[in-house]
């Protein structure tokens, strides 16, 4: 059975959700690699070229 218009919607917005989710993870994985590498966070800000913020 097609989805409707509406649960096409739905189903597109769940989608874009999880992968903005899977990105932040992925970066945040980058960052915590990065520091290890580095020996501190902010030396991995540095390096990722990230404000303090």
């Amino acid at each position: 059975m097609p989805l409707t218009g509406d649960q096409n919607a739905r189903h597109a917005k769940s989608w874009i959700a999880r992968r903005g989710i899977m990105i932040d993870r992925l970066d945040s994985m980058r960052v915590f690699v990065t520091a290890l590498n580095e020996g501190s966070l902010a030396r991995a800000a540095q390096r990722l070229r990230r404000s303090p913020d």
